[in-house]
């Protein structure tokens, strides 16, 4: 009885250990292709950059893996507000297959006029010419992410 226990123990802190050791490894994820603000379709992919080791060294997820994430886009509105593009990593694999869980975000974001037209707009809209209201219709910069950028803010949040 004493032996099972002492066995029991010594399988838990190895299944524990293993996959604490790879909880919070960053994990940068390189774009594959373009994509701006007012993109209707995604035709964008997200790969592993390098290979990833964990805390002993050993590789466990191997460059160019895949990584699913999911994209909401939103297009420069007016009184100079500007496009937004938000990333949300969801998974990848290791090199055996198993789904690996990520954890982070990137919002990309366009430039912003907002300033600007509220100044001018309404300033000069309704102190001098009134059809400079007309100006808080002007649209903000879109928000573009071009391909190869790579992108660090992911990273393990469990291994499954």
């Amino acid at each position: 009885m004493k032996n099972l226990l002492i066995l029991f123990g010594i399988f838990f802190l190895i299944s524990t250990t293993k996959a604490q050791s790879l909880n919070g490894i960053k994990v940068p994820i390189i774009v594959g292709g373009e994509m701006t603000s007012k993109s209707k379709e995604n035709t964008i992919t997200f790969k592993v950059a390098e290979d990833i080791k964990d805390t002993n060294g050993k590789i466990i997820i191997l460059k160019n893996t895949a990584v699913i994430a999911s994209i909401d886009n939103e297009k420069a509105r007016g009184i100079g507000r500007a496009g937004s593009i938000k990333i949300q990593f969801q998974s990848t694999q290791d090199i055996n297959g198993t789904v690996i869980k990520l954890s982070g975000n990137e919002t990309i974001l366009g430039e912003s006029n907002r300033k600007h037209v509220l100044g001018v707009g309404l300033g000069v809209g309704l102190g001098l010419f009134y059809p400079m209201l007309f100006y808080l219709v002007k649209k903000g910069g879109e928000a573009v992410l071009k391909s190869n950028t790579i992108i660090s803010s992911a990273i393990i949040l469990q291994n499954e």
